[in-house]
Parts: structure tokens; sequence; C-alpha cells
């Protein structure tokens, strides 16, 4: 399956989990409104299918142990951006669990080089 298939598989099995719950708290008619449509399909494309595309093309560029790292850190830098540009706030348990989660797949790539190495 070509990235771009597979990302637009994942919009649209996602959708028919998310859409039910829009209906009922929106109400049919407010969703049909043609500026509403345009947000939503907008806000489905920049968030979900672009990201799983650029995803799907590392997995199947890098190996394995990157692609890891690359995948775990992804929630850090989530975090990060929510703090710059939106100013929230992180708990130090929060970014606790954040460092926990980068260091220990850094280390898990570290130690499977080092075991690759001596092989």
């Amino acid at each position: 399956m070509s990235p771009m298939a597979a990302a637009a598989a994942g919009v649209l099995i996602a959708s028919t989990f998310v859409v039910p719950f829009g209906v009922l708290s929106a109400g049919p008619a407010a969703l049909t409104v043609p500026p509403v449509m345009a947000l939503g399909f907008a806000v489905a494309i920049l968030s979900s299918a672009v990201p799983y595309f650029f995803q799907i093309l590392a997995l199947r560029q890098l190996p394995a142990g990157i692609y890891a790292v690359i995948a775990s850190s992804m929630p850090a830098v989530g975090a990060a951006m929510s703090w710059i540009v939106l100013g929230e706030a992180l708990t130090l348990r929060q970014v606790a669990g954040i460092a926990c989660v980068v260091m220990a797949a850094g280390g898990c790539t570290w130690r499977a080089a080092r075991a690759s190495a001596r092989a």
C-alpha cells in the first residue's frame, strides 16, 4: 500500500469513530454548513493525514532504531510546542515522563548499536 493510500485509509477509519460524536454534540445541521465542513476538512488533512503520510515515509526510509527514537520523541516535541506556542504549563511529572520515554528509546538504540558493533 502506498503511503498516500495508507494515510487516506487511516483518516477514513478514524473519521468513522469521530464523526458520530460530532453529529451528536453539534447536530447534523451545524455540520453541513460549508465553512464548517471546509474547516473540518482542513483540520483532518493538516492534523492527521499529512503527519501520518510523513511517518509512513520515514518508516520506509529509516532504520528501525532511528525511527523508534523519532517516534517516541514526537510526544515530547508536541508538549514543547504546546508550551512554546500555546503557553501550556507542563507539570514536573509530565516533563519527567517525557524525559524517561525519550531516554529509554535512545538507550535501546544505543545498546543495540553497541551489540551489533561487537558482533
